[in-house]
Protein backbone atom coordinates (compact mmCIF):
# COMPACT_ATOMS: atom_id res chain seq x y z
CA UNK A 1 0.00 0.00 0.00
CA UNK A 2 1.51 3.69 -0.92
CA UNK A 3 2.65 5.23 2.26
CA UNK A 4 1.95 8.15 4.05
CA UNK A 5 5.70 9.92 4.00
CA UNK A 6 5.73 9.41 0.59
CA UNK A 7 2.05 10.54 -0.17
CA UNK A 8 3.19 13.73 1.78
CA UNK A 9 5.70 14.61 -0.27
CA UNK A 10 4.42 14.21 -3.70
CA UNK A 11 1.26 16.08 -2.31
CA UNK A 12 3.86 18.93 -1.16
CA UNK A 13 5.57 19.28 -4.17
CA UNK A 14 2.11 19.36 -6.16
CA UNK A 15 1.31 22.47 -4.16
CA UNK A 16 4.57 23.99 -4.53
CA UNK A 17 4.27 23.65 -7.88
CA UNK A 18 0.85 24.54 -8.79
CA UNK A 19 1.47 28.11 -6.65
CA UNK A 20 4.76 28.36 -8.56
CA UNK A 21 3.47 28.25 -11.63
CA UNK A 22 1.51 31.64 -10.88
CA UNK A 23 4.66 33.34 -9.50
CA UNK A 24 5.04 35.28 -12.51
CA UNK A 25 1.24 36.43 -12.30
CA UNK A 26 -0.14 39.41 -11.39
CA UNK A 27 -1.54 38.42 -8.21
CA UNK A 28 0.48 37.43 -5.20
CA UNK A 29 0.96 33.77 -5.01
CA UNK A 30 0.00 33.66 -1.52
CA UNK A 31 -3.13 34.61 -2.34
CA UNK A 32 -4.01 31.58 -4.57
CA UNK A 33 -2.58 29.50 -1.61
CA UNK A 34 -5.06 30.96 0.74
CA UNK A 35 -7.93 30.25 -2.18
CA UNK A 36 -6.36 26.41 -2.23
CA UNK A 37 -6.35 26.51 1.21
CA UNK A 38 -10.25 26.88 1.79
CA UNK A 39 -10.64 24.57 -1.53
CA UNK A 40 -8.51 21.95 0.61
CA UNK A 41 -10.56 22.20 3.67
CA UNK A 42 -14.32 22.76 1.98
CA UNK A 43 -13.63 19.11 0.74
CA UNK A 44 -12.26 17.39 3.54
CA UNK A 45 -15.86 17.49 5.25
CA UNK A 46 -16.57 13.97 3.75
CA UNK A 47 -13.61 12.56 2.64
CA UNK A 48 -11.85 13.10 5.63
CA UNK A 49 -14.52 11.28 7.77
CA UNK A 50 -15.14 7.57 5.34
CA UNK A 51 -12.79 5.93 7.24
CA UNK A 52 -13.01 7.13 10.35
CA UNK A 53 -16.42 6.00 11.01
CA UNK A 54 -15.30 1.99 12.17
CA UNK A 55 -13.35 4.15 15.44
CA UNK A 56 -16.54 6.25 15.69
CA UNK A 57 -18.61 2.84 15.94
CA UNK A 58 -16.69 1.38 18.12
CA UNK A 59 -16.00 4.60 20.43
CA UNK A 60 -19.68 5.23 20.85
CA UNK A 61 -21.15 1.95 20.84
CA UNK A 62 -23.52 2.97 17.88
CA UNK A 63 -23.96 0.27 15.03
CA UNK A 64 -22.50 0.31 11.60
CA UNK A 65 -26.00 1.02 10.01
CA UNK A 66 -26.21 4.25 12.52
CA UNK A 67 -22.95 5.62 12.09
CA UNK A 68 -23.17 6.88 8.87
CA UNK A 69 -25.45 9.30 10.35
CA UNK A 70 -22.09 11.19 11.04
CA UNK A 71 -21.59 12.00 7.26
CA UNK A 72 -25.67 12.16 6.53
CA UNK A 73 -26.14 14.88 9.10
CA UNK A 74 -23.36 17.06 8.01
CA UNK A 75 -23.99 16.85 3.97
CA UNK A 76 -28.18 17.56 4.68
CA UNK A 77 -26.73 20.75 6.30
CA UNK A 78 -24.61 21.98 4.09
CA UNK A 79 -27.12 21.15 1.25
CA UNK A 80 -29.79 22.59 3.05
CA UNK A 81 -27.72 26.00 3.77
CA UNK A 82 -26.23 26.57 0.34
CA UNK A 83 -28.63 28.64 -1.17
CA UNK A 84 -28.84 30.74 2.08
CA UNK A 85 -24.82 31.08 1.92
CA UNK A 86 -24.64 31.83 -1.58
CA UNK A 87 -27.47 34.75 -1.36
CA UNK A 88 -25.33 35.94 2.03
CA UNK A 89 -22.17 35.86 -0.14
CA UNK A 90 -23.35 38.33 -2.74
CA UNK A 91 -25.56 40.06 -0.55
CA UNK A 92 -23.12 41.01 2.35
CA UNK A 93 -19.63 40.26 0.75
CA UNK A 94 -17.00 37.41 0.25
CA UNK A 95 -15.51 38.21 3.93
CA UNK A 96 -18.35 38.85 5.88
CA UNK A 97 -19.38 35.28 4.69
CA UNK A 98 -16.21 33.05 4.48
CA UNK A 99 -14.40 34.62 7.70
CA UNK A 100 -17.52 33.56 10.08
CA UNK A 101 -17.65 29.95 7.70
CA UNK A 102 -14.07 29.41 8.71
CA UNK A 103 -14.44 29.73 12.45
CA UNK A 104 -17.69 27.57 12.50
CA UNK A 105 -16.30 24.92 10.63
CA UNK A 106 -13.16 24.86 13.37
CA UNK A 107 -15.35 25.27 16.18
CA UNK A 108 -17.30 22.49 15.12
CA UNK A 109 -14.24 20.14 14.55
CA UNK A 110 -12.91 21.39 18.15
CA UNK A 111 -16.42 20.57 19.89
CA UNK A 112 -16.84 16.89 17.92
CA UNK A 113 -13.27 15.92 19.07
CA UNK A 114 -14.40 16.60 22.69
CA UNK A 115 -17.95 14.77 22.31
CA UNK A 116 -19.30 12.98 25.36
CA UNK A 117 -21.78 11.56 23.45
CA UNK A 118 -23.05 10.26 20.05
CA UNK A 119 -25.75 12.89 19.55
CA UNK A 120 -23.13 15.71 21.09
CA UNK A 121 -21.64 14.34 17.84
CA UNK A 122 -23.64 14.75 15.23
CA UNK A 123 -24.43 18.55 16.77
CA UNK A 124 -21.37 19.36 15.73
CA UNK A 125 -21.35 18.21 12.34
CA UNK A 126 -24.76 19.88 11.66
CA UNK A 127 -23.24 22.76 12.93
CA UNK A 128 -19.99 21.92 10.57
CA UNK A 129 -21.94 21.77 7.26
CA UNK A 130 -23.33 25.31 7.99
CA UNK A 131 -19.58 26.23 8.15
CA UNK A 132 -18.76 24.39 5.07
CA UNK A 133 -21.38 25.67 3.02
CA UNK A 134 -20.27 28.90 3.55
CA UNK A 135 -16.25 27.35 2.05
CA UNK A 136 -17.04 24.52 -0.05
CA UNK A 137 -18.32 27.09 -3.59
CA UNK A 138 -15.98 29.61 -2.21
CA UNK A 139 -12.78 28.86 -4.10
CA UNK A 140 -14.46 29.23 -7.23
CA UNK A 141 -15.60 31.86 -6.53
CA UNK A 142 -12.39 34.11 -5.55
CA UNK A 143 -10.63 32.62 -8.61
CA UNK A 144 -13.76 34.34 -10.41
CA UNK A 145 -13.30 37.58 -8.81
CA UNK A 146 -9.48 37.57 -8.56
CA UNK A 147 -8.23 36.22 -11.55
CA UNK A 148 -8.94 36.80 -15.58
CA UNK A 149 -8.51 34.74 -18.50
CA UNK A 150 -5.08 32.67 -18.73
CA UNK A 151 -4.77 33.13 -15.37
CA UNK A 152 -8.38 31.91 -14.13
CA UNK A 153 -8.37 28.81 -16.22
CA UNK A 154 -4.73 27.97 -15.05
CA UNK A 155 -6.01 29.04 -11.00
CA UNK A 156 -8.97 26.81 -11.61
CA UNK A 157 -6.37 24.22 -12.97
CA UNK A 158 -4.60 24.37 -9.43
CA UNK A 159 -7.79 23.93 -7.61
CA UNK A 160 -9.12 20.91 -9.30
CA UNK A 161 -5.87 19.04 -8.77
CA UNK A 162 -5.57 20.40 -5.00
CA UNK A 163 -9.04 18.41 -4.73
CA UNK A 164 -8.04 15.65 -6.24
CA UNK A 165 -4.84 15.19 -4.11
CA UNK A 166 -7.02 16.13 -1.07
CA UNK A 167 -8.86 12.85 -2.69
CA UNK A 168 -6.36 10.44 -1.76
CA UNK A 169 -4.59 12.21 1.01
CA UNK A 170 -7.64 12.90 3.04
CA UNK A 171 -8.88 9.42 3.50
CA UNK A 172 -5.08 8.46 4.50
CA UNK A 173 -4.92 11.07 6.61
CA UNK A 174 -8.25 10.46 8.78
CA UNK A 175 -7.63 6.75 9.00
CA UNK A 176 -4.19 7.40 10.13
CA UNK A 177 -5.50 9.79 12.54
CA UNK A 178 -8.35 7.36 13.67
CA UNK A 179 -5.98 4.26 14.34
CA UNK A 180 -4.23 6.87 16.95
CA UNK A 181 -7.53 7.90 18.37
CA UNK A 182 -10.91 8.35 17.18
CA UNK A 183 -11.03 12.24 17.81
CA UNK A 184 -7.56 13.17 15.95
CA UNK A 185 -9.41 13.70 12.97
CA UNK A 186 -11.29 16.36 13.83
CA UNK A 187 -8.78 18.39 15.15
CA UNK A 188 -7.69 19.30 11.33
CA UNK A 189 -10.79 20.86 11.31
CA UNK A 190 -9.73 23.23 13.70
CA UNK A 191 -6.99 24.57 11.06
CA UNK A 192 -9.84 26.97 9.75
CA UNK A 193 -9.63 29.16 12.94
CA UNK A 194 -5.56 30.16 12.25
CA UNK A 195 -7.08 30.18 8.59
CA UNK A 196 -10.07 32.86 9.40
CA UNK A 197 -7.65 35.12 11.11
CA UNK A 198 -5.34 35.24 8.01
CA UNK A 199 -8.03 35.99 5.36
CA UNK A 200 -9.27 38.41 7.81
CA UNK A 201 -5.97 40.34 7.77
CA UNK A 202 -4.50 39.67 4.74
CA UNK A 203 -6.53 38.65 2.29
CA UNK A 204 -7.61 40.62 -0.86
CA UNK A 205 -11.53 40.78 -0.53
CA UNK A 206 -13.49 42.40 -3.66
CA UNK A 207 -15.43 44.85 -2.89
CA UNK A 208 -18.86 42.88 -4.49
CA UNK A 209 -22.23 43.40 -2.95
CA UNK A 210 -26.07 42.57 -4.61
CA UNK A 211 -29.31 44.51 -3.64
CA UNK A 212 -31.36 41.73 -4.50
CA UNK A 213 -33.90 40.05 -2.43
CA UNK A 214 -33.86 36.35 -1.38
CA UNK A 215 -36.49 35.82 -3.41
CA UNK A 216 -35.43 37.48 -6.01
CA UNK A 217 -31.85 35.63 -5.81
CA UNK A 218 -33.40 32.19 -5.44
CA UNK A 219 -35.93 32.49 -9.14
CA UNK A 220 -32.91 31.71 -10.80
CA UNK A 221 -32.35 28.90 -9.32
CA UNK A 222 -36.16 27.31 -9.65
CA UNK A 223 -35.72 28.69 -13.12
CA UNK A 224 -32.93 26.45 -13.50
CA UNK A 225 -33.94 23.31 -12.61
CA UNK A 226 -37.09 23.13 -15.05
CA UNK A 227 -34.93 22.01 -18.27
CA UNK A 228 -34.90 18.35 -19.01
CA UNK A 229 -31.11 19.04 -19.99
CA UNK A 230 -30.55 20.37 -16.22
CA UNK A 231 -32.40 17.43 -14.55
CA UNK A 232 -29.96 14.84 -16.82
CA UNK A 233 -27.25 16.65 -14.94
CA UNK A 234 -28.81 16.55 -11.34
CA UNK A 235 -29.74 12.84 -11.61
CA UNK A 236 -26.32 11.94 -12.41
CA UNK A 237 -24.77 14.44 -9.84
CA UNK A 238 -26.75 12.39 -7.39
CA UNK A 239 -25.76 9.20 -8.61
CA UNK A 240 -22.45 9.80 -8.89
CA UNK A 241 -22.14 10.67 -5.24
CA UNK A 242 -24.88 8.42 -3.85
CA UNK A 243 -22.17 5.66 -5.54
CA UNK A 244 -19.06 7.43 -3.91
CA UNK A 245 -20.42 7.76 -0.18
CA UNK A 246 -21.41 4.15 -0.74
CA UNK A 247 -17.47 3.37 -1.21
CA UNK A 248 -16.84 6.01 1.51
CA UNK A 249 -19.08 5.06 4.02
CA UNK A 250 -19.51 1.24 4.06
CA UNK A 251 -15.88 0.08 2.84
CA UNK A 252 -13.94 1.26 6.04
CA UNK A 253 -16.79 -0.25 8.19
CA UNK A 254 -16.17 -3.65 5.39
CA UNK A 255 -12.77 -3.50 5.93
CA UNK A 256 -12.25 -3.04 9.54
CA UNK A 257 -15.03 -5.49 10.60
CA UNK A 258 -15.00 -8.46 8.22
CA UNK A 259 -11.32 -8.23 7.74
CA UNK A 260 -9.89 -6.55 11.29
CA UNK A 261 -7.47 -3.84 9.14
CA UNK A 262 -7.02 -1.00 10.68
CA UNK A 263 -8.67 2.53 9.94
CA UNK A 264 -5.31 3.44 8.36
CA UNK A 265 -5.46 0.78 6.39
CA UNK A 266 -9.35 1.01 5.06
CA UNK A 267 -8.06 4.57 4.73
CA UNK A 268 -5.40 2.94 1.88
CA UNK A 269 -8.01 1.05 0.17
CA UNK A 270 -10.00 4.18 -0.02
CA UNK A 271 -6.72 6.21 -1.65
CA UNK A 272 -6.30 3.42 -4.06
CA UNK A 273 -9.71 4.34 -5.54
CA UNK A 274 -9.43 7.91 -5.87
CA UNK A 275 -6.25 7.15 -7.43
CA UNK A 276 -8.04 5.46 -10.22
CA UNK A 277 -10.65 8.07 -10.61
CA UNK A 278 -7.82 10.56 -10.93
CA UNK A 279 -5.76 8.79 -13.20
CA UNK A 280 -8.83 8.53 -15.90
CA UNK A 281 -10.15 11.93 -15.10
CA UNK A 282 -6.42 13.62 -16.26
CA UNK A 283 -7.16 12.18 -19.53
CA UNK A 284 -10.83 12.88 -20.22
CA UNK A 285 -9.87 16.42 -22.32
CA UNK A 286 -8.55 13.47 -25.28
CA UNK A 287 -11.32 10.71 -24.51
CA UNK A 288 -13.80 13.28 -25.18
CA UNK A 289 -12.17 14.35 -28.20
CA UNK A 290 -12.18 10.27 -29.60
CA UNK A 291 -15.73 9.19 -28.05
CA UNK A 292 -18.48 11.05 -27.38
CA UNK A 293 -19.19 12.64 -23.79
CA UNK A 294 -22.80 10.62 -24.14
CA UNK A 295 -21.08 7.24 -24.26
CA UNK A 296 -18.45 8.31 -21.43
CA UNK A 297 -21.50 9.01 -18.89
CA UNK A 298 -22.66 5.43 -19.91
CA UNK A 299 -19.76 3.25 -20.03
CA UNK A 300 -18.50 5.28 -16.85
CA UNK A 301 -21.91 4.40 -15.05
CA UNK A 302 -21.56 0.71 -16.12
CA UNK A 303 -18.11 0.57 -15.21
CA UNK A 304 -18.80 2.03 -11.48
CA UNK A 305 -22.06 -0.42 -11.31
CA UNK A 306 -19.45 -3.75 -12.22
CA UNK A 307 -16.93 -2.45 -9.39
CA UNK A 308 -20.12 -2.30 -6.63
CA UNK A 309 -20.97 -5.85 -8.30
CA UNK A 310 -17.64 -7.63 -8.50
CA UNK A 311 -17.11 -6.82 -4.65
CA UNK A 312 -19.09 -9.14 -2.59
CA UNK A 313 -17.81 -12.10 -5.08
CA UNK A 314 -14.56 -13.33 -4.34
CA UNK A 315 -13.51 -12.61 -0.39
CA UNK A 316 -9.96 -11.62 -0.88
CA UNK A 317 -8.58 -8.14 -0.46
CA UNK A 318 -6.57 -8.12 -3.65
CA UNK A 319 -10.04 -8.52 -5.11
CA UNK A 320 -11.59 -5.62 -2.97
CA UNK A 321 -9.04 -3.10 -4.21
CA UNK A 322 -9.39 -4.27 -8.05
CA UNK A 323 -13.10 -4.02 -7.50
CA UNK A 324 -12.59 -0.69 -6.50
CA UNK A 325 -9.91 0.15 -9.27
CA UNK A 326 -12.64 -0.89 -11.79
CA UNK A 327 -15.76 2.01 -9.98
CA UNK A 328 -12.88 4.48 -9.88
CA UNK A 329 -11.96 3.92 -13.33
CA UNK A 330 -15.56 4.21 -14.28
CA UNK A 331 -15.47 7.67 -11.94
CA UNK A 332 -13.24 9.31 -13.55
CA UNK A 333 -14.98 8.93 -16.72
CA UNK A 334 -18.13 10.62 -15.96
CA UNK A 335 -17.73 12.85 -13.23
CA UNK A 336 -15.38 15.13 -15.70
CA UNK A 337 -17.96 15.09 -17.82
CA UNK A 338 -20.67 15.94 -15.51
CA UNK A 339 -18.70 18.99 -14.18
CA UNK A 340 -18.88 20.37 -17.77
CA UNK A 341 -22.31 19.83 -18.82
CA UNK A 342 -23.04 21.76 -15.89
CA UNK A 343 -21.87 24.90 -17.81
CA UNK A 344 -23.34 23.34 -21.26
CA UNK A 345 -26.46 22.83 -20.06
CA UNK A 346 -27.05 26.06 -18.08
CA UNK A 347 -29.87 28.79 -19.81
CA UNK A 348 -28.16 32.11 -20.58
CA UNK A 349 -27.76 34.28 -17.03
CA UNK A 350 -28.57 30.85 -15.18
CA UNK A 351 -25.02 29.53 -14.45
CA UNK A 352 -25.21 30.26 -10.58
CA UNK A 353 -28.31 28.70 -9.97
CA UNK A 354 -27.54 25.56 -12.14
CA UNK A 355 -24.27 25.50 -10.20
CA UNK A 356 -26.38 25.95 -6.74
CA UNK A 357 -28.66 23.29 -7.78
CA UNK A 358 -25.73 20.88 -8.79
CA UNK A 359 -24.06 21.28 -5.52
CA UNK A 360 -27.00 20.55 -3.58
CA UNK A 361 -27.76 17.29 -6.01
CA UNK A 362 -23.85 16.17 -5.04
CA UNK A 363 -24.46 16.77 -1.28
CA UNK A 364 -27.92 14.82 -1.68
CA UNK A 365 -26.36 11.55 -2.66
CA UNK A 366 -24.38 12.10 0.00
CA UNK A 367 -27.22 12.34 2.59
CA UNK A 368 -29.47 10.01 0.62
CA UNK A 369 -26.28 6.92 0.77
CA UNK A 370 -25.31 6.54 4.06
CA UNK A 371 -28.80 7.08 5.37
CA UNK A 372 -31.10 4.59 3.01
CA UNK A 373 -27.96 1.58 2.79
CA UNK A 374 -27.90 1.81 6.31
CA UNK A 375 -31.08 0.53 6.79
CA UNK A 376 -29.86 -2.08 4.07
CA UNK A 377 -27.10 -2.82 6.27
CA UNK A 378 -28.34 -3.25 9.35
CA UNK A 379 -31.08 -5.45 7.81
CA UNK A 380 -29.00 -7.52 5.27
CA UNK A 381 -25.37 -6.92 5.73
CA UNK A 382 -22.53 -5.29 3.37
CA UNK A 383 -23.23 -7.72 0.52
CA UNK A 384 -26.81 -6.10 -0.33
CA UNK A 385 -25.55 -2.77 0.24
CA UNK A 386 -22.70 -3.21 -2.71
CA UNK A 387 -25.10 -4.78 -4.67
CA UNK A 388 -28.09 -2.26 -4.67
CA UNK A 389 -25.23 0.42 -5.64
CA UNK A 390 -24.27 -1.75 -8.25
CA UNK A 391 -27.50 -2.41 -9.60
CA UNK A 392 -28.24 1.29 -9.45
CA UNK A 393 -24.82 2.25 -11.16
CA UNK A 394 -25.59 -0.80 -13.64
CA UNK A 395 -29.07 0.24 -14.18
CA UNK A 396 -28.27 3.80 -14.90
CA UNK A 397 -25.39 3.26 -17.55
CA UNK A 398 -26.94 0.94 -19.39
CA UNK A 399 -29.97 3.17 -20.01
CA UNK A 400 -27.79 5.95 -21.08
CA UNK A 401 -25.82 3.72 -23.37
CA UNK A 402 -29.42 3.15 -24.70
CA UNK A 403 -30.65 6.53 -24.97
CA UNK A 404 -27.35 7.52 -26.84
CA UNK A 405 -27.65 4.14 -30.07
CA UNK A 406 -31.38 5.23 -30.03
CA UNK A 407 -31.30 9.12 -29.99
CA UNK A 408 -29.63 11.08 -32.52
CA UNK A 409 -26.78 13.85 -31.30
CA UNK A 410 -28.35 17.13 -29.59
Amino acid sequence: MVSIPFLKRRFLLLWEAMIMQHADGNKDTSTLALILAVGLLGMMGGVLMGPVLPALSDHFGVGGGSVGLVITVYAATTALFFPVMGYFTDRYGRRNVLVPALVINGVAGILGSVAPSFNFLLAARALQGVGIAGMAPMAVVLIGDLYEDVERAGAMGSLSSIRSAGGIISPLLGGTLATLSWNYPFAVYSLSIPLSLIFWSQFPFPDTHTTLSIREYLTPLARAVRGTGVQAVLVMSFLSFFLLYTVMTFIPQHLTSTYGLTEAQAGGFLAVQALATITLALQSGRLVQRVERRYLFGIGFVASGLGFLFLPTYGALLWIAISLVVYGFGRGLYQPQIITLVADVAPEGLLGGVSSANNIAKYAGQVAAPFLLGLVRSMAGFDTVFYVSGIMGLTAGLAILFMAFMCSPS
